[in-house]
């Protein structure tokens, strides 16, 4: 009140002077009680105002509303009680219950909340505040242990706060088990650590030892692992065990091993688990383990299709008839892409038919033969498959020095006829080309990979390259398409100051492995094989990592295991940071240890 009281003062001078200059220019008594009278009133004014501040700011205290300021709540809900009680023991009810110093709300609770060993049944949740209950639909299993890991599933309600490490952990029983195994799970052959993947815990028996693992039921107990790949299991009862790693997509987990679909590890053998383990670490990997199976032979459209449940590694077609010297100017090549194989009809709806001996393999040499009769009948409606190409190695990448251009041109489908002298080759600069001729060139049996075999000096000037240009229509496909478009494809020798070196040495006891670059796209660029002091030269500059696939067995090649006969993979050494390989530089002593 005092300041209002300055205030009005310092108003009432300053408004004097302004209008009248002074005091010393009044002239009359009138008009010094004009300027009296003006001032009671203005203080009159302010008293007022301020009397009204004051009550308007006794009733906003009153009220419950957020604040507009102040500092940003950062501290996250602090759990003060639950029901039962933290590692207590004969617990027989069905709600659990607990308290916080905050108002909270919660975020994918299904999602982030852990309860090992797995539940019966499902629950409900529900939020009151500052408390969450939990009702369950079944009662929890006798004299068992249950551990609760909240994860990020609760929050505060006002700015999400994620409070750490939101356990609860109580017996059904007279006692609390209090085993504990801790580790890590990371990818073999990328050497990362992995978020959100599981180990579990299956119990094991002696009699139906292969009846109940991770294949065909969830785990007993198990842990998801956090961002930096580690995992904790608590509260295990002493038991023998079989232990797996998975990692599948959380949008797609169920904690059960969908084969060939998602990363695994394991123990070749049971653990029999009677004290607390840390350092169980675990390599996942990816294995190739569905049975090879025909799905189907039939025509689909203008194709015959056979279909496998799996891609194909390899196959050999032999038709009864072959060697009579008979022309099977109907049926044409058939046509590999990952699980199918199509076969197409020279003549669009003409009918034939032939017999073939077939032998088809996958990727772990698991074998199909069979004998199958490849039909073709009218079309009614064919199937939209636009004919397209591509080309390897992509137009201007530079060709290694001292390389040669082993140009290839891909098709989707065979191709029927090809116009060479519609293919003109030349250095860049050059006023004319040359056409080129039908043995400059090769197809594969399928006729859908075309080799470009003619030799070619190539410049080390880009303003030289060699240049070579496929006019549109050049190509006319089984089904009579054409690409329409022309290609202007250019190449030329790089220069070795364009390249980067990596050398070092690989220490430790083994003599036999394979030392890989990779690039950082994830594909290996270059290898070397059981050199102890190696030299990688002419890598493309930009990131790399490198690791050493142990020849453990010495068969001269790398293994991957077998999941079904318990067979871990050879191991696998990663180069422990990332390599920023510039134009003409060389990253030396980059030593790699494989240890004892």
């Amino acid at each position: 009140m005092f300041l209002l009281n300055q205030f009005c003062n310092f108003v009432f001078i300053m408004i004097v002077r302004v209008k009248f200059f002074s005091l010393s220019m009044i002239k009359n008594k009138v008009h010094l009680l004009l300027i009296i009278h003006f001032r009671m009133k203005l203080n009159y004014l302010v008293y007022l105002f301020s009397s009204v501040t004051f009550i308007f700011f006794l009733a906003a205290c009153a009220s419950q509303s957020m604040p507009t300021g102040g500092l940003k709540d950062i501290t996250p809900p602090k759990l003060i009680s639950t029901y039962p009680i933290d590692q207590s023991t004969n617990f027989n009810g069905n709600i659990i219950i607990l308290e916080f110093d905050e108002d909270i709300s919660i975020q994918k609770l299904q999602e982030e909340l852990q309860i090992s060993p797995f539940i019966d049944g499902t629950y409900k949740s529900t939020v009151k505040r500052n408390i969450l209950t939990l009702k369950f639909e079944k009662p929890f299993a006798e004299n068992t242990t249950y551990t609760f890991s909240f994860g990020k599933g609760v929050v505060d309600f006002n700015e999400k706060n994620i409070p750490k490490n939101i356990k609860l952990a109580f017996s059904t029983g007279d006692k609390i088990d209090s085993l504990l195994i801790t580790g890590t799970i990371s990818s073999l052959m990328k050497g990362e650590n992995l978020e959100n993947a599981m180990v579990g815990l299956y119990a094991y028996n002696d009699i139906e030892a292969d009846s109940f693992d991770i294949t065909n039921r969830r785990p007993l107990y198990f842990s998801l692992t956090d961002s930096m790949g580690r995992y904790a299991i608590e509260n295990i009862k002493s038991g023998k065990y079989k232990v797996y790693a998975l990692a599948e997509s959380k949008d797609k987990r169920d904690y059960v091993y969908n084969k060939n679909t998602e990363l695994i590890g394991f123990y070749e053998a049971p653990l029999q688990i009677g004290t607390s383990y840390s350092g169980v670490d675990f390599k996942v990997i990816r294995y190739d383990i569905l049975p090879f199976r025909l799905s189907g032979a039939r025509q689909r459209g203008q194709y015959f299709e056979i279909k496998f449940n799996k891609n194909i590694a390899n196959y050999t077609i032999n038709y009864q008839d072959e060697g009579k010297e008979i022309d099977y100017d109907t049926l044409f090549y058939p046509v590999l892409q990952d699980e199918y194989i199509n076969f197409y009809n020279r003549n669009m709806n003409t009918e034939d038919s032939i017999s073939a001996i077939m032998s088809f393999t996958d990727s772990i040499q698991n074998t199909i033969d069979t004998t199958l009769t490849i039909q073709f009948s009218e079309v009614r409606k064919l199937r939209e498959s636009p004919f397209t190409s591509r080309e390897e190695p992509t137009s201007s990448t530079p060709i290694l020095p001292n390389k040669e251009l082993n140009l290839k041109l891909f098709f989707n489908k065979p191709v029927l006829t090809v116009q060479y002298d519609s293919i003109v080759i030349g250095f860049k600069g050059d006023s004319t080309g040359s056409r080129t001729v039908a043995t400059d060139w090769k197809f594969n049996k399928n006729r859908t990979e075309l080799s470009f075999i003619k030799k070619i000096e190539l410049s080390i000037e880009k303003e030289e390259a060699f240049q070579l240009q496929i006019r549109k229509n050049t190509f006319v496909s089984i089904e009579n398409d054409t690409l329409r478009d022309a290609k202007n494809l250019e190449y030329y020798q790089g220069d070795e100051a364009s390249y980067g070196v990596i050398s070092g040495q690989i220490l430790g006891k083994y003599d036999n492995f394979i030392i890989e670059v990779i690039d950082d796209k994830g594909k290996v660029e270059k290898t070397i094989q059981n050199e102890r002091k190696y030299r990688f030269t002419n890598l493309l500059k930009g990131k790399k990592t490198m690791r050493v696939l142990i020849d453990k067995n010495n068969n001269g090649k790398w293994d991957n295991g077998d999941f079904e006969k318990r067979i871990l993979p050879e191991p696998v050494v990663h180069l422990n940071r990332e390599l920023e390989l510039k134009a003409n530089w060389e990253f030396e002593d980059v030593n790699i240890d494989l240890g004892d």
